[in-house]
Formats: C-alpha cells, structure tokens, sequence
C-alpha cells in the first residue's frame, strides 16, 4: 500500500480498495480484546494526557471524528514519527498516509459494524467500544513508532 503508485493505473484503484480493506479490518480486530482496559496504558496514555489534556477529552474528541462521519468509514489515532497523535477519518476503504504516520487503533464507522446490535444507534455502539480496546497492542505499537 505505501507504494501504490508503482502499481498500474488500471488496477490502482482496485488493489487499493482490497488492500485497505484487509489492512483496516485487521487493525480493527486487533484493535480489541474481550480483556480491554478502561483507559490507555504505558507510553501511549501519557502521550494521550500531555496532548488532549485528559482521557476523557481524547475520547470526547474521537466520539465526535466517528460521529460526524457519513456512510462508510474508519475513525483512527495515529501518530508521526515524532510521537504527535491525530485522530482522523477515512472514507470507505481508504487508510491515512502509512508513510506519513502509524495507525495505533481504528473504529469500524461501517454500518455492518453496528447495525445489529445497535440499529442506528451509532453513539452507544462507539460508547461500549472502549471496553474492548487493546490499549496493550496500541502502546505497543505507539512505542514501535517511537524506536523507528
């Protein structure tokens, strides 16, 4: 995926499409863990404090990403090779710039993520999210970032 360009025109759009979609779900099921904690841990909770100044203002501020979305799409966190932490959105299948950033854990904004379970409810399913996070695997990964 970090380098498309180098595919042909005529399959880019596709393979891209395929490939964010594997690479997302994969993240987003790692993402979770029936054994998720309440808040982050290690590294990644102190940069989540020093940057949104708590967790619940960081949680506040992914809940109204992933909200504002329409249709299909992922609300990320990521962070650059400094350390900086963003939470953005993508649309459909696309990922943020991997060559720009490390996704640490992603939602599933699709409507098939939810529906089920919470109908239309979008706010409750995003609000019983957090008890699944792997706060374990996205400090991990947010360290691997760091040391790269």
């Amino acid at each position: 995926m970090t380098e498309s360009a180098q595919l042909p025109a005529e399959i880019r759009s596709g393979v891209l499409n395929n490939a964010g979609g594997v690479y997302n779900h994969n993240l987003y099921w790692n993402s979770m863990t029936p054994h998720g904690h309440c808040c982050p841990v290690g590294t990644l909770a102190q940069a989540i404090n020093r940057q949104y100044s708590s967790f619940a203002m960081f949680q506040q501020q992914f809940k109204n990403n992933a909200m504002a979305i329409t249709g299909s799409g992922w609300t990320w966190l990521i962070a650059d090779g400094d350390g900086e932490l963003t939470i953005v959105n993508t649309a459909n299948q696309q990922v943020p710039d991997l060559q720009q950033a490390v996704p640490l854990l992603v939602l599933d904004i699709w409507e098939h993520a939810h529906y089920l379970q919470y109908r239309y409810n979008r706010e409750r399913y995003i609000e019983n999210w957090w008890n699944l996070v792997n706060w374990n695997h996205a400090d991990a990964l947010y360290r691997q970032c760091m040391t790269a």
